[in-house]
Order: structure tokens, then sequence, then C-alpha cells
């Protein structure tokens, strides 16, 4: 029943353990989403800017400030590619993470399943060994004096359920 004891705890911190990575995971999953979107803007700006460019219908000065605009894009661009891409690193990181602490859950309850089937097991053996050694005592008790008998009752009281114990040389 110990080891059972200690399999329930092992599940429960196994528990604790994979819900901390899946609350990890839908945290990087949130900033990849953000990451996403902010570059998704920039792209949009880019095509805005670049149609605009493209329409040849705007005077040179406004021409020069977009093409200074699409550089500056371009480089802001890339600093969050980057972030998206470590996001994503990390993303892949926390799954793998929920896979492994799934995986082990899984084996912790089937060896907590097999514990108390093997449990189960003992303790019906055990049910029927008691069961036979009453049988036994009550086929006993008739061919025991009755003061000899309430004498053992007494004794196995005092003695937690002990009534006679088998002496082993001179004690």
């Amino acid at each position: 029943r110990r080891v059972l004891f200690r399999s329930d705890r092992k599940l429960e911190v196994a528990n604790e353990t994979l819900e901390k990575a899946k609350a990890e995971a839908a945290l990087v999953e949130v900033e990849l989403r953000r990451s996403e979107v902010e570059v998704e803007a920039i792209v949009d700006r880019r095509k805005k800017d670049e149609a605009l460019l493209a329409s040849g219908s705007i005077p040179p000065k406004e021409m020069e400030k977009i093409q200074h605009e699409l550089g500056s894009l371009d480089r802001r661009q890339k600093e969050l590619e980057e972030v998206e891409l470590e996001v994503m690193e990390r993303s892949d990181l926390a799954e793998a993470e929920i896979t492994r602490q799934t995986s082990d859950l899984a084996g912790l309850e089937t060896i907590k399943s097999e514990l108390e089937n093997r449990l189960g097991q003992l303790v019906a053996q055990l049910e029927s060994e008691i069961e036979v050694k009453k049988n036994e005592r009550q086929e006993l008790a008739p061919k025991i004096p009755a003061e000899l008998l309430d004498l053992y009752e007494k004794v196995r009281e005092k003695n937690a359920g002990i009534g006679a114990v088998r002496l082993v040389g001179d004690t």
C-alpha cells in the first residue's frame, strides 16, 4: 500500500508538471501569434508603400521618404522574423516537453494500475487464506477444553490478536 501511495504522489507531481508545461506552451503560443501579427502588419505596410511607389503618382520628395521607410520596414521585419524563429523554437521545445510529460504520466498510470491489480490479487489471496484458517479453527475449537479456549481468547485480546506463538529453543 505504501508503494501505491508513492505512485499516487508521483502521479500528482506528473500531472502538475504536465499542467505547467501546457501553460508554458500556451504562453509561447500567444507570443508566437503576436509576433506573426506584427510581421503581417509590416508586410501589409510594405505592400502599400511599394504600390504607392509603383504608381509613380507621388512627388520625388515623398518617394524618397517612402523608400527610406521601406528600408526601415525591412530591418524591422528581419528583427521580428528572428524573434519569431526563437519563439517557434521555444514552442517546439514546449510541445516536446508536453509529449514527454504525457508519456511519463501514461507510464505512471500503467504502473499504478498494475500495482492496484496486484494488491487486489494479494488481498483476495489473504482473505481466502484467512477463511481457510477460520474454518480450521472452527473444526478444532470443539476439541479443546473450554477453560483453555477461554484463556487463549483472553491472552489474544491482550496481545492484539495473538493468543499463542511457536516456541523455539528455550524461549
